[in-house]
């Protein structure tokens, strides 16, 4: 169990690194989307592998409430995984130890037939940021803190790659403090 875990893991951040690397293609506008069929189970489970043991070490609490009935669908899975990815990523790094990290998922009607959107709030209990920084948080390289004042460690790349890959998909994302 602990080797399909490690196995799992490791080919999704290989593949998170190769995407990172083609973060050039994304601003040429050459990075294409792979769509598919997907099961949204399936990119559930890959990402608790991941990310649950990292929140585990800090006593992180995550709830997931999935009010999404659509299970099958069209999408980039790897891209889509990276955007959680790096969402939750932030939040278990600038969530202290026993905070808790909230994922909320719902499905709203369509206007086009045979189509879904669904919506992903992630909520956490975290050192926030100021009013001031929120409009930048798209930015290359933004961080509000550097990491010798914060202590986390960090590119500030993970939400510019999200803002894009979000984009890339014709999505939305907002933040809120």
């Amino acid at each position: 169990d602990y080797l399909m875990k490690i196995h799992t893991a490791g080919n999704f951040l290989l593949s998170l690194i190769n995407n990172v690397l083609e973060m050039s293609r994304i601003e040429s506008g050459k990075l294409e989307l792979n769509e598919k069929p997907c099961r949204r189970a399936e990119v559930n489970q890959k990402l608790g592998i991941i990310i649950g043991e990292r929140m585990e070490r800090k006593n992180i609490h995550f709830s997931f409430t999935d009010n999404v009935k659509t299970q099958v669908i069209y999408c980039d899975e790897l891209k889509i995984s990276e955007i959680y990815l790096n969402l939750l990523s932030n939040c278990i790094k600038y969530t202290p130890e026993g905070g808790s990290i909230t994922l909320v998922s719902d499905e709203l009607p369509h206007p086009k037939e045979g189509w879904t959107t669904i919506r992903c709030v992630i909520s956490d209990t975290g050192i926030g940021m100021a009013p001031e920084f929120v409009p930048h948080i798209f930015d290359d390289f933004s961080r509000e803190r550097t990491a010798t004042e914060s202590k986390v460690v960090g590119t500030g790349l993970g939400m510019s790659i999200v803002k894009r890959l979000v984009d890339l998909m014709h999505g939305t994302i907002t933040v809120e403090r």
